[in-house]
């Protein structure tokens, strides 16, 4: 559900919404001119590039902050949310206690309402971040380190609200976001039931075994039966009694945020794993079988208006998003039909074999990384598949493609580099400061008695979750 008007800046404060940009921070508007101050303006880089024929804003990636500016752009894009922000004043945005430096201010939401502002009014194809991450008390080490979106928008709410206490704005994510669910226990013998209220600003719902949001949905709101030596002790009863335990939605949020939980860890091989199947969501979707029967059920029917997506492997890969533009701010054109002809990769790319690429992003693992790395780069270079590729070459791509170092991802877990090419040699083979591909040498069939052995391992491989990474079929 959204506000169906066009949205309008506040008409009655033309002086603040001008005010915010004079703050000394200015230095936005000219791109990497920013980071020298005042000096050398006039031989300055060229400005920023201007508005693209959408006419919207994008933003300035940090790092990895992919998943921060997913977020932020689903905040803007929310039109009641932006319209909340702001309705708040300078007087709002203060605060009455002092420090060191004087009177504080309530960063967070300050250079939210500014970052919006910059994003509506300014002329640039994308505009900087820096003073929203500042106002968190991030450094450039934050950064560069990637987090889940869902963790952010929990972080990030709670901030606002704290920011915002004593305020008009005090209510203003728990009016926009904040739903009750109820925890329920009913007594299957004489009918009592004890119930438990608890606020929510997300609803995580599960994903394995499940190929839609209404399956989901249904497992999350799911009734289980409390019996044998799980029976629930009835206070009316004053005995052990089987029971209905489960989770029903009393009242739902105007803007409700389904998170999809794909991650998981696997404690058999005691790694952090991704689920890539396919899952399905509507467009419109009516949460009336998932809410108890005592309410207002005229509100129930939600409009899909934003999807935050991540792509690659439970350790690492990217955020972006897909926003309907609500109040039709953007200009939009249908793309010129073009024919989509499938990259040729493997023989016809100089190597041997016809296989598809994966993308990088795509990898489980590193293992898999260090592959799919290697194979990008011998195609770049027009190469065949046993050619060598130089390690130092090998780490720049894995920086510059993914945004985070081998060291940083992997050094903790799997060790150094040289190291874990040197484990793995049925995979790869070293030469000096170079690796490549290891030869590949046809498996002999198993002796009769090595028959029974054989059928083991591949049980074993078989069940071990993860082990075999499905490429994502649904953006969720």
């Amino acid at each position: 559900r959204y506000c169906s008007q066009p949205l309008q800046v506040m008409a009655d404060e033309p002086m603040f919404l001008a005010s915010i940009f004079d703050d000394g921070d200015s230095g936005d508007n000219s791109g990497a001119a920013g980071a020298a101050g005042g000096r050398g303006r006039s031989l300055g880089p060229a400005p920023p590039d201007p508005r693209g024929p959408t006419r919207l804003a994008g933003l300035n990636n940090l790092g990895t902050t992919c998943y921060l500016n997913s977020l932020l752009q689903t905040m803007f894009f929310t039109p009641g949310f932006r319209q909340a922000m702001f309705r708040l004043t300078p007087a709002d945005l203060s605060a009455t206690d002092y420090d060191d430096d004087g009177p504080k201010v309530r960063k967070i939401p300050l250079e939210l309402q500014k970052l919006f502002a910059r994003m509506m009014l300014v002329d640039q194809d994308s505009v900087k971040v820096d003073n929203v991450t500042a106002s968190f008390g991030w450094t450039g080490s934050d950064e560069v380190v990637q987090h889940d979106v869902q963790e952010l928008n929990r972080i990030l709410f709670s901030a606002i609200e704290q920011s915002l206490a004593g305020t008009k704005g005090s209510d203003l994510i728990h009016s926009f976001y904040c739903g009750e669910e109820v925890g329920l226990i009913q007594c299957l013998n004489c009918g009592n039931v004890n119930e438990r209220v608890e606020k929510f600003y997300d609803l995580t719902l599960p994903i394995s075994g499940h190929s839609n949001l209404q399956s989901s949905l249904a497992a999350y709101t799911a009734m289980e039966l409390l019996e044998g030596d799980n029976q629930y002790h009835c206070s009316a009863c004053d005995k052990h009694v089987d029971a209905h335990k489960g989770i029903r939605l009393r009242a739902l949020p105007p803007t409700l945020t389904l998170s999809i939980n794909r991650f998981n860890f696997d404690y058999k091989r005691m790694i952090r794993v991704k689920e890539n199947g396919k899952f399905e969501f509507p467009v419109v979707l009516d949460m009336a079988p998932y809410c108890t029967e005592d309410r207002d059920r005229s509100d129930d029917v939600y409009e899909l208006y934003s999807v935050v997506i991540h792509r690659g492997g439970a350790q690492g890969g990217h955020y972006h998003a897909y926003i309907r533009d609500v109040c039709r701010e953007g200009v939009w054109k249908e793309p010129p039909k073009e024919e989509v002809k499938e990259k040729k990769t493997g023989a016809s790319a100089g190597g041997k074999g016809n296989k598809k690429q994966k993308n990088v992003l795509d990898a489980s693992g590193p293992l898999e990384l260090l592959e799919t790395m290697m194979r990008e780069l011998q195609i770049g270079a027009k190469a065949t598949e046993d050619s060598p590729v130089q390690i130092t070459e090998l780490c720049k791509a894995i920086m510059t493609t993914t945004g985070q170092s081998w060291n940083s991802r992997f050094k903790h877990t799997c060790g150094p580099i040289r190291k874990f090419l040197e484990k793995h040699s049925e995979k790869f083979v070293m030469v000096e400061d170079s690796v490549m591909f290891a030869p590949k040498v046809d498996e002999a069939k198993p002796e009769p008695d090595d028959q029974a052995s054989a059928a083991d391992e591949v049980v074993s491989a078989a069940a071990a979750p993860g082990d075999v990474s499905a490429s994502a079929s649904a953006s969720a």
